[in-house]
C-alpha cells in the first residue's frame, strides 16, 4: 500500500511540476484512494457522445498507464470529472502527419491530433484539423484567464485551430552553483533581483567561469545555449501577426545577437557549440546553460533538491526597452470530423484544471507534493511566480519551425546551427538563406 501512494505522489508531482505552481497555502488532500478530491471550480457542461476519445500520438501508450508519470494522474482525473477515458493511437515522429492525413481523409478521424510546431499551419491548410472556437467558451471559469492569449494563436481566417491551454516563459537560466561560489561570483538570481542579470553580464560570467588546460584546451566550459535564446532580443525570425508571416531575417538586433554570440563561442571559445546543452549541462561540463522550461520541469529533479544547481530568468538583452523571454505554449489538435469533439473539449478543460492555477484547493496539493520531492523553497515558487508575471516578463513567440517543408525539416536547423555550431559568418548565411525563408512563407499563403 506505502508503494503505491508513493507512486501516486510521484505522478502527481510530475503533472504539476508543468504547472510551476506558486501561491497558496500548503494544505489539501486527496481522497484515501490518492486521487484528488473533485475540484470546486464549476467545470463546462459537455456532452460527450462516448466515453472515449481517440488521440493519435508519438508517446508510448504505457507511459499513460504507469503510476510514476504525470500522465496517469491525467487520465485519472479525466474520469473523474467526465467519466472518459483514452484510447491511444501511436504512431512514429517521421509518420504522424501522414497518419494523420490517411485517418482524416478516409473518414476514420480521431478526436485529437498531438500537436506540433513543425505541422503548424500545415495541417490547418490541407483541412486536417478544425476550429475550435464553438467548444471553448472563456466565459467558463476554467477558461477565462486565457481569452487574451488565445485572441495571439487565431489564424488568418480569424478562426481559432490551436486552443492554448497554457502560456508562460519558457527561457530560464540553469546554473552549478559550486563553480560560481568558487569564482566568488553572485547567482544570476542574486543579479536578476538587483536589475543587473543583462547579456553583457552573461558574456563577463561565460569568460570568468571557463576553465582552461595549460595548453588552452577547455576543461570546462563557462555556458552554453539552445539556438532558441534571440528572442532575448524581442526579435524571431519571422514576424507573425493575424496568421501572416513575414520575413525578418535583415532586423540588425538579430546580427547583433547571432555576431555576439559567434564571437564568445568561436574566438573567446568560452560557450560550448554544441547541440546537446542539457546533456552538457547535466553532466556539468558547463557551468550556465540557457534553455527551456522543461529541463527543470524533467531533468533536473535530483540536483535541484540536494542543492546543487538554481535557476533564475533569462539575461536582459541589453537596452531593450523590456525583458524579452521565449514564450512556450502547450495544445493539442482537434481533428476534422472528429467522432467526439465534446470529449476532445472535456480533454482541454480537465488539462487546464490541473495545470492552469486556477482550483485553489488543487493548487496547495501540488505545491506540498513538489516541495517534498523537488526541494522547492519559497522563494523557488515565488521566482517561478514572477518569471510568469505578464507585466514583469514580454513573452516572444517563435512561429517559424512549420514553414514550409523544406525550411521545417533542415534549413532552419542548418541556419541556426552554421552560425551558433559550424562558425559561419551571420553576414554569409543571411543572403543564402533570406530568400529561402522567403520561399516558405509563400508556402504558408
Amino acid at each position: 500500500m506505502f508503494k503505491r501512494v508513493l507512486a501516486i505522489l510521484l505522478c502527481l508531482v510530475m503533472v504539476f511540476a508543468l504547472a510551476a505552481c506558486g501561491g497558496g497555502a500548503d494544505t489539501g488532500d486527496g481522497n484515501d484512494d490518492g486521487k484528488f478530491s473533485e475540484s470546486k471550480l464549476k467545470m463546462p457542461e459537455y456532452k460527450p457522445t462516448s466515453d472515449k476519445v481517440q488521440y493519435l500520438s508519438t508517446t508510448d501508450p504505457a507511459r499513460w498507464k504507469d503510476p510514476v508519470n504525470w500522465e496517469y494522474s491525467f487520465l485519472s482525473k479525466l474520469k473523474q470529472e467526465y467519466n472518459i477515458s483514452v484510447d491511444f493511437i501511436r504512431t512514429t515522429d517521421s509518420e504522424l502527419p501522414t497518419k494523420a492525413a490517411q485517418l482524416v481523409l478516409s473518414g476514420n478521424s480521431p478526436d485529437l491530433i498531438q500537436y506540433r510546431a513543425k505541422d503548424d499551419p500545415t495541417f490547418i491548410k490541407n483541412g486536417i484539423v478544425q476550429p475550435v472556437d464553438e467548444l471553448f467558451s472563456f466565459e467558463e471559469p476554467v477558461f477565462k484567464q486565457l481569452k487574451d492569449v488565445n485572441e495571439l494563436f487565431r489564424y488568418k481566417d480569424g478562426k481559432l485551430y490551436t486552443f492554448i491551454r497554457n502560456y508562460r516563459n519558457d527561457g530560464w537560466c540553469y546554473y552549478w552553483l559550486e563553480d560560481l561560489a568558487e569564482a566568488g561570483l553572485e547567482t544570476p538570481r542574486e543579479l536578476y533581483y538587483k536589475g543587473e542579470w543583462t547579456w553583457s553580464k552573461f558574456e563577463e560570467y561565460a569568460k570568468k567561469l571557463t576553465v582552461k588546460a595549460s595548453d588552452g584546451s577547455v576543461e570546462r566550459y563557462g555556458a552554453t545555449y539552445s539556438n532558441i535564446i534571440h528572442a532575448i532580443t524581442g526579435q524571431t525570425l519571422v514576424n507573425y501577426e493575424g496568421g501572416v508571416y513575414t520575413n525578418n531575417l535583415r532586423n540588425p538586433e538579430l546580427a547583433d545577437f547571432f555576431n555576439r554570440t559567434s564571437k564568445l563561442t568561436f574566438e573567446d571559445k568560452v560557450v560550448e557549440p554544441t547541440s546537446s546543452t542539457q546533456d552538457s549541462f547535466k553532466s556539468h561540463k558547463v557551468t550556465i546553460c540557457l534553455s527551456g522550461r522543461d529541463m527543470l520541469d524533467n531533468r533536473l529533479h535530483e540536483e535541484q533538491k540536494n542543492g546543487l544547481v538554481s535557476f533564475s530568468p533569462l539575461p536582459k538583452w541589453d537596452n531593450a526597452d523590456q525583458h524579452y523571454t521565449k514564450a512556450g505554449f502547450g495544445t493539442t489538435w482537434i481533428a476534422k470530423d472528429a467522432p467526439n469533439p465534446q470529449g476532445a473539449a472535456a480533454w482541454f478543460a480537465t488539462y487546464v484544471l490541473l495545470i492552469g492555477n486556477v482550483d485553489p484547493d488543487i493548487q496547495a496539493q501540488v505545491r506540498a507534493l513538489s516541495r517534498a520531492t523537488k526541494g522547492y523553497s519559497d522563494e523557488d515558487y515565488a521566482l517561478i511566480e514572477s518569471m510568469d508575471d505578464l507585466s514583469k516578463f514580454t513573452l516572444v513567440q517563435i512561429r517559424d519551425e512549420g514553414l514550409g517543408v523544406n525550411w521545417c525539416s533542415t534549413q532552419r536547423s542548418e541556419f541556426l546551427n552554421s552560425i551558433m555550431r559550424w562558425n559561419k559568418s551571420w553576414a554569409a548565411q543571411l543572403e543564402t538563406y533570406y530568400p529561402l525563408l522567403n520561399a516558405a512563407i509563400e508556402e504558408t499563403k
